[in-house]
């Protein structure tokens, strides 16, 4: 080998990462962290069930009312599940089903046979509510309610 000689020096590969790189695998992330933050928000804004008052009739009965809203755009059905008032379930169902508009809120109304309430209850609803288009939805409400004499 001769001194004199100049030989080219191959340059070392870097393993680090290029702008390129970092810059074409940002693009890639952004649109995931805006899929896994809408997810959440389109849950929220399916139909919704909420109890609007509990009222004792003058044969002992009660009437439940209930608020069901529907936002979308697709009609459904509801169906009660079970009811408990003052730690008593009523485990049949106490409504078959009844119709949800799409875009709407609709009042429903539960008469639920003779029981004793005092004049405050606690009271939960099992719910279903089926979209025509779309899978069911199974939830529950709760509300702590004065019980007054039905008008």
């Amino acid at each position: 080998m001769n001194l004199n000689t100049v030989r080219p020096v191959r340059p070392v590969r870097s393993r680090s990462l290029s702008r390129r790189t970092v810059v074409v695998g940002t693009a890639w992330a952004v649109p995931a962290v805006v899929v896994a933050t809408a997810a959440p928000a389109l849950a929220a804004s399916g139909p919704s069930v909420s109890i609007v008052s509990l009222c004792q009739n003058t044969d002992l009965s009660l009437t439940l009312t209930l608020a069901v809203t529907n936002p979308t755009t697709t009609a459904g059905t509801l169906s009660i599940n079970s009811v408990t008032i003052a730690g008593v379930t009523l485990g049949t169902p106490v409504l078959s089903s009844t119709n949800i508009p799409a875009n709407s809120t609709t009042n429903v109304t539960v008469t639920i046979p003779a029981i004793v309430v005092v004049a405050s209850a606690n009271v939960t609803v099992s719910y279903r509510i089926k979209l025509d288009k779309g899978p069911a939805i199974n939830g529950s409400v709760s509300a702590s309610l004065n019980v007054s004499a039905c008008v």
